[in-house]
């Protein structure tokens, strides 16, 4: 009689102000964002490869067109057999978007951990330089463009701002630097922010930051106090 066990998981967490890239037991490379959690089996079962996701990562996944590339994050699931793409599931996010870089990506809402294929529904098939993108308030999923700098950049060291709020600006460079910004003064919040950052300290970012929005700041250690 031969047993088999269960597979022993495995948890990888980034924290705040960090990225970290590791590679699954089939040749799969991920690279995990700041504050993300995946969850995976030391070896993958023989019918699928299937991963947990909470926060952002980017996939480029071994080609096995006999066991599907399966990720669940929260009520989306994504499947692949050998592609590249991203996706954005931060918890505290209202959406969640999956872009493609290269090869096809089916994604489905899930239903009690199912895709919708099992349910009669179809799922969203993405091409190349396509998103989806899964609201959580409507529980809607659509199809739309998207600037591959703005979506992929983090993971090779670019922040990348086009036209955007001043909430989005902090809490990009919170996440990305690991630092709590504290205002102490009123900042006209109504302009969006357009910027490019290459591996830049986080200095740089808040010369040109302060100089759109008009303000002082100083850092304090893990603090952005700005006057």
């Amino acid at each position: 009689v031969v047993q088999t066990s269960a597979p022993e998981y495995i948890e990888k967490f980034a924290p705040i102000g960090t990225k970290s890239t590791i590679v699954l037991s089939d040749g799969t490379r991920v690279k995990l964002n700041a504050n993300t959690k995946i969850v995976y089996p030391s070896t993958f079962a023989p019918t699928a490869r299937e991963v947990v996701l909470k926060g952002e990562a980017y996939f480029e996944v071994a080609e096995d067109v006999q066991k599907p590339f399966i990720i669940y994050t929260g009520e989306i699931i994504t499947t692949v057999l050998g592609t590249s793409f991203n996706i954005g599931a931060y918890p505290n996010s209202g959406e969640i978007k999956v872009a493609v870089a290269s090869g096809k990506v089916s994604v489905s809402r899930s239903i009690n951990n199912k895709n919708e294929e099992t349910t009669g529904l179809s799922p969203l098939v993405l091409e190349p330089n396509e998103m989806a993108v899964y609201s959580k308030g409507d529980e809607m999923i659509g199809k739309e463009s998207f600037d591959p700098k703005r979506v992929f950049g983090w993971k090779d060291g670019l922040i990348y701002f086009q036209k955007a709020s001043f909430n989005e600006v902090v809490e990009t460079l919170e996440q990305w630097y690991g630092v709590t910004f504290i205002l102490e003064s009123n900042i006209d919040t109504r302009k969006d922010f357009n910027g490019s950052y290459q591996d830049k300290p986080l200095s740089t970012v808040l010369e040109g930051l302060s100089f759109a929005y008009d303000f002082q700041y100083q850092i304090k250690g893990k603090i952005v106090i700005i006057q």
